[in-house]
């Protein structure tokens, strides 16, 4: 098949999260199965067109991230007229297929259901007004359009390329449901499908018997990463286990008007707080080693659809806390390769962390239950065969129902 990938999100330049992340990873695996890829990306500097390990990416700057649809579109409809695509696959986030759908209506198109912006800044709805204000701002320096009119905007283009486009791909059937729910989609064309994973033999050479009695989180230290219940849980595992330490790793928000997360939890922390490490963000290649030298991840997030966060702990066979919100109770299969709470629970986060500290084979047990579920579970072989199948399923649609209405 000829494929095209419209992703803002794509690395180095755009590696903003776990869209650039799977998208990286599907490219290689579709390369890899004998089709032709063009990627059509974004870029914070300037327009370029170039060539990486035989894909042609197509990088445009866009007014902002919301504008990206239209800014990609004049260079795809060049490429889709010289080599006639048989498919194209983009994110639901910011409608990214949007003017495609619109200016294309006899493409066939895969609108896969990463994690709505429209949903996330639903999720923080009951944030304090100042955290708000402060969020809006930061997005507005970040190239991200804001006002009281756009998340409606926002909500509106992402509804409508799903209503448009021929296949609808859920990573997770948690995320599926969501957007069913939010905007009354067609069941019927909604695939579950997760992500690609190939871990790299860093993470699964770690053995899965360490006693480093460190707790580590992976992430942004922010509200929807379930940060201020964690926070509330960390002093009460410390105090109950004074051999144990945690780790947070990832970049530092905003908790309230006067503090940091970094500076709130350690002041709730009292005594205990010298027994917590923030590494600030780190490289992506250093994971592997923060990886093993820990017993624990905890991700005890308000929403997360499918982390890779997660899948990089499972293929460490680390012992796993998650949040049962979202992908993960898929991906830890309801408790059989991890532990799984319910969100803004933290009494829920320390009776799971200390049952794990306290019961070492059933960590162990566990890690090895992940490392062996990754394998099986998200190996290119399996999901590669089910990917095709979706793009010949929105190939044959779109064959079928001949062009689509372009107008909701």
């Amino acid at each position: 098949m000829k494929i095209a990938i419209i992703s803002y999100e794509y690395p180095p330049e755009t590696a903003d999260g776990g869209i650039a992340t799977y998208i990286f990873e599907a490219v290689k695996m579709l390369q890899s199965r004998g089709h032709y890829i063009e990627v059509f990306a974004g870029s914070r500097d300037k327009d370029s067109d170039i060539v990486v390990d035989d894909i042609r990416i197509y990088r445009r700057k866009p007014v902002d991230r919301l504008d990206f649809s239209s800014a990609i579109l004049p260079i795809f409809e060049q490429r889709h007229k010289e080599v006639n695509f048989d498919v194209a696959e983009a994110p639901e986030f910011m409608g990214e297929a949007y003017s495609i759908l619109n200016n294309l209506p006899e493409l066939p198109v895969v609108v896969k259901l990463h994690t709505p912006y429209s949903y996330i800044l639903s999720l923080e709805a009951d944030r304090s007004l100042y955290t708000k204000i402060t969020t809006l701002f930061a997005r507005s320096k970040s190239n991200i359009r804001h006002g009281s009119w756009f998340p409606d905007i926002v909500a509106q283009r992402e509804r409508d390329a799903c209503l448009m486009a021929d296949e609808i791909v859920a990573v997770s059937k948690s995320i599926g449901n969501v957007c069913t729910k939010l905007w009354h989609l067609d069941p019927s064309k909604i695939t579950n499908l997760p992500y690609v994973y190939t871990p790299t033999q860093e993470l699964l050479s770690i053995p899965f018997d360490t006693e480093t009695n460190t707790i580590t989180y992976i992430g942004r230290l922010e509200y929807r990463k379930g940060l201020y219940d964690l926070a509330k849980a960390i002093p009460e595992v410390l105090a109950a286990r004074k051999h144990v330490k945690f780790r947070m790793i990832g970049s530092d928000q905003k908790a309230n008007s006067k503090e940091n997360f970094q500076e709130y939890i350690e002041r709730i922390s009292g005594s205990h707080s010298n027994r917590i490490e923030f590494t600030g963000k780190i490289p992506l290649t250093d994971i592997p080693k923060y990886l093993s030298q820990t017993d624990i991840c905890i991700f005890p997030s308000i929403w997360e659809n499918f982390p890779f966060v997660c899948l990089e702990s499972m293929a460490a066979a680390r012992g796993i806390v998650g949040s049962i919100a979202g992908g993960m109770e898929e991906m830890l299969e309801n408790n059989t390769a991890g532990l799984l709470i319910e969100p803004k629970n933290p009494k829920d986060i320390v009776q799971s962390l200390i049952k794990l500290i306290d019961n070492p084979q059933l960590r162990m047990q566990l890690g090895k239950k992940a490392r062996e579920r990754i394998l099986s579970q998200y190996n290119s072989d399996r999901i590669g065969a089910l990917q095709e199948a979706s793009y010949l399923k929105a190939i044959q649609r779109r064959k079928t129902d001949g062009p689509r209405k372009t107008k909701i």
